[in-house]
């Protein structure tokens, strides 16, 4: 994986335009990949961090904007109705509409680590019909935390990972980076599983839509 580090470094300094585009969509996909394997580029050289941040924070606010939006407009139409049949028996949509209502901005919180989750839940603020403002309100500053919060995580680890490199301490530091993509993926699968633990036997019933 060191030669594919080297290899994507190689293309981010030849088309830094595509490189941009490439993180935008990244932060949205799998934001804590992208912004581990982007700040490797960074601390390499490869691209500059103001590209890297301005590239990321106009994909994440644009994309999660419209992922709210897209929830929002399939609540009035056809597909939306029969997503709703489907949802209303579904007891995983029900309890994250549940917190979801109870504990916004907790909730959101958590699945800003919670790739898969996240998604969703930005997708339900829309569905349940969030005001746009209230959604602005809770999102920017949980977005904004995340996005502090993973990019100096991000920024310390590849900073000791490229120093080992650089100094034949370690070279193979792909087994690294594999190895906490891993660790990821493991702890994301932990927390769904405890937050369905955890989660009330009893849930309300979704309320009742209008075709």
């Amino acid at each position: 994986m060191t030669n594919i580090l080297d290899y994507l470094g190689a293309l981010a300094l030849q088309h830094p335009e595509w490189t941009s585009v490439i993180i935008g969509l990244g932060i949205i996909i799998q934001g804590e990949i992208t912004t581990l394997l982007s700040l490797y580029l960074v601390v390499g050289k490869h691209i500059t961090l103001l590209q890297f941040i301005i590239s990321a924070l106009f994909g994440l606010f644009v994309g999660e904007t419209c992922i709210y939006l897209l929830g929002k407009k399939l609540r009035g139409t056809r597909l939306g109705w029969r997503l709703y049949r489907r949802m209303k028996g579904n007891r995983k949509i029900q309890l994250y509409i549940y917190y979801l209502r109870n504990h916004t901005i907790r909730i959101l919180t958590l699945a800003k680590f919670l790739p898969g989750m996240n998604t969703l839940m930005i997708l339900l603020m829309g569905w349940t019909k969030t005001e746009f403002k209230k959604f602005l309100r809770v999102y920017i500053p949980v977005a904004l935390f995340w996005f502090t919060i993973v990019t100096t995580s991000a920024y310390a680890v590849t900073s000791g990972l490229h120093y080992l490199k650089q100094n034949k301490i370690f070279e193979n530091v792909e087994f690294i980076i594999v190895g906490i993509i891993i660790l990821f993926f493991i702890g994301e699968y932990s927390v769904k599983k405890i937050i369905r633990m955890w989660a009330p036997k009893e849930l309300p019933a979704l309320e009742e839509e209008e075709k």
